[in-house]
C-alpha cells in the first residue's frame, strides 16, 4: 500500500534568499496605502443600502384590505391580522383592525410582499432593528405604519 502525500513545493535559492513572498506582500500594502479610504464612520455616517434590500417590514394601513394572504403564505407564521367589514376611516369594504408582525421570527423571505394584491406590505430599507428582548421585536399596526423608533446604543 503506497501513500501519496504531497508536500509543499521546495523553494529555489533565489526565492528563499530574496524572500519574494515578503516583497509581494509589502508591494500590495504599498499599492493600497495611497488609495482613497472606504471606511464609513458608522454612527455618524450611514451607508446606503441596495434597492433590493429586504429590511424591516412595513404595512400601509390605508391600502390594506385584510385579505389574509400574507398571513396564510408566511412560512413561519409571524404575521397575524384581523379585519372588519364596514365604513370606517373614510373607507368602505374590508380593512385591517389588528395587525402585528413578530420580527424575531421573520425570515425576511419576501413572500408576504409578493402575494399582497394591493402592495400594502413591503420591506423598508431600515436595517437597525436590534433590541435587547424579544418582546420589542413584535410590532403592531401603529408601528408598522409609521416606523419604529431607532434606538442609538452608546457605550
Amino acid at each position: 500500500m503506497s501513500t501519496n502525500i504531497s508536500s509543499a513545493p521546495k523553494k529555489g535559492f533565489f526565492e528563499q534568499f530574496l524572500l519574494l513572498e515578503l516583497l509581494k506582500g509589502m508591494w500590495l500594502t504599498l499599492k493600497y496605502t495611497f488609495k482613497p479610504k472606504v471606511t464609513v464612520q458608522y454612527p455618524l455616517e450611514r451607508e446606503s443600502v441596495h434597492p433590493n434590500y429586504r429590511g424591516i417590514l412595513r404595512v400601509d394601513e390605508s391600502t390594506c384590505i385584510a385579505c389574509y394572504l400574507c398571513e396564510k403564505i408566511c412560512p413561519d407564521k409571524c404575521i397575524h391580522l384581523e379585519g372588519e367589514r364596514g365604513y370606517t376611516k373614510g373607507k368602505g369594504g374590508k380593512y385591517a383592525t389588528y395587525f402585528y408582525i413578530d420580527h424575531a421570527r421573520c425570515l425576511f423571505c419576501g413572500l408576504c410582499e409578493e402575494v399582497c394584491p394591493v402592495d400594502s406590505i413591503y420591506h423598508s430599507n431600515e436595517y437597525e432593528a436590534a433590541v435587547y428582548n424579544r418582546a420589542d421585536a413584535v410590532h403592531d399596526l401603529r408601528i408598522l405604519d409609521s416606523g419604529h423608533n431607532i434606538v442609538h446604543y452608546e457605550r
